[in-house]
């Protein structure tokens, strides 16, 4: 009857070193889930701060693109008036001189 009953205390004493031991690990599971939780919320709130600035880069790009087009448009301008300046002298002095000049 006693070897039963160390037996008994034996798998007891088993059970509750195994139960310590798998407290233990869940508690470490539990920890690193944690912490595992706490990166992704921190990767999710930089993804948004990212998002944001990417909303704000391509506003601010469209702008400058727009400001891109205007200034073009005044260099072809400004390119071109010497030219029409250079016509219309031209066309002046042709129409000034008869057409006896003009072959």
């Amino acid at each position: 009857m006693s070897s039963i009953l160390h037996a008994i205390q034996d798998s007891r004493i088993f059970r509750e070193g195994k139960i310590k031991e798998l407290s233990l690990e869940l508690s470490l599971l539990r920890q690193d889930l944690k912490n595992s939780v706490d990166r992704v919320n921190e990767v999710e709130l930089r993804v948004s701060e990212a998002e944001n600035s990417i909303k704000s880069f391509r506003t601010t790009l469209t702008g400058l693109q727009n400001v891109v087009h205007q200034l073009e448009a005044r260099v072809e301008d400004a390119e071109e008036r010497p030219r029409w300046s250079i016509i219309r002298t031209v066309e002046i002095l042709e129409e000034s001189e008869g057409p006896s000049l003009l072959g």
